[in-house]
């Protein structure tokens, strides 16, 4: 569904400012002139967003500015369809030859009317552009630490970790679902965990970002689809995600299943991580994975507790050498047959 909801005077011209919510339908053709379509990342979200494919799951929002009845700039965010909280900004872009003219002011101005309006909370970003930078915290945009990453939070909320994660009832697991975009990617940006190993198997680390997170949880996403693995999500009472675990499938020579995994809790259900990884363990089974593999930093004492009292065997260890800080990190195999 889509529909004009405002006209903005600019130089020379006047900007339409078209909204459109999933399915695009009659309004697809006109995207499809001007938008140049990866088939992977974001973009295939975008593709499937559009069509409607992921009404169940998630309430996304667009807006387009137009000139002349032509798409001259877009963007949009998705957000979780049951709470609509907290929220992925992207599919950004102006056509070049309409830089420089208030377009993307205009446009963003109307994306956070429109998600404070819908209840949002916190929407998260990345960029590595100066000038959509500057343009991000003229609007509100917070920079997370010396990360690449930027959040932008409702008026009234002053510290967003500890008033949105506090603990809020016992957790429950579940699969994940295309609604956990915005929530995994929000959990993965909190900044000051005690872990320093977010998600071993996708390079998440407590340390300088240089992108968002959104192929790392496209990845996580996608696991049951492609069948390479499978993914669960622990949520408090609010339906806010507090955790994550996920498993990706290695095929033995000797034909038998077996699986890396790892694990992220925030510290108010640090007490119940062992809930997750068994219910881990138990999706491990129900798709015939006979041995389950994680590699730990030893510092990361909760979930290192959680392990051993799981019954994982320690098999080996190694140094990992991290780049960006230039520092080795000494590393753990733990190993258990389920």
């Amino acid at each position: 569904m889509h529909e004009s909801i405002s006209k903005v005077k600019l130089q020379n011209t006047d900007l339409t400012i078209v909204k459109l919510e999933p399915p695009a339908g009659s309004y697809l053709p006109k995207i499809d002139k001007v938008w140049k379509r990866k088939e992977n990342g974001f973009d295939a979200y975008v593709t499937k967003s559009l069509s409607g494919e992921m009404l169940a799951y998630t309430s996304d929002l667009y807006l387009f500015g137009e000139i002349d009845d032509k798409i001259v700039a877009w963007m949009g965010y998705i957000t979780p369809v049951d709470t609509k909280d907290v929220g992925t900004y992207g599919f950004v872009h102006t056509q070049p030859e309409y830089r420089r003219k208030g377009i993307s002011s205009a446009l963003l101005q109307g994306i956070l009317n429109e998600f404070e309006k819908r209840g949002g909370i916190a929407l998260h970003l990345a960029t590595n552009n100066p000038v959509a930078h500057h343009l991000y915290q003229k609007y509100g945009f917070h920079d997370l630490g010396t990360s690449k990453i930027m959040r932008y939070v409702r008026k009234g909320i002053k510290k967003f970790a500890e008033e949105y994660y506090v603990y809020n009832g016992k957790g429950a697991i579940r699969n994940v679902n295309w609604g956990d975009f915005p929530r995994l990617e929000s959990l993965y940006s909190i900044l000051n965990h005690p872990w320093l190993i977010r998600d071993y198997l996708r390079g998440i680390w407590q340390e300088e970002r240089k992108s968002a997170y959104e192929y790392e949880v496209l990845h996580i996403m996608e696991l049951e689809e492609k069948k390479k693995g499978a993914a669960l999500v622990m949520e408090n009472n609010a339906k806010r995600v507090v955790g994550c675990a996920s498993l990706i499938v290695d095929e033995a020579i000797t034909g038998k299943k077996s699986a890396d995994f790892d694990l992220f809790v925030m510290p108010e259900y640090f007490g119940e991580i062992s809930a997750l990884l068994s219910g881990l363990e138990k999706k491990a089974k129900e798709i015939e994975i006979e041995r389950l593999e994680i590699w730990i930093h030893p510092g990361d004492r909760e979930k290192l507790e959680a392990i051993k009292s799981a019954g994982f065997i320690k098999t080996g260890e190694k140094i990992e050498a991290r780049l960006s800080k230039k520092v080795e990190i000494p590393m753990e195999l733990y190993g258990k047959q389920i």
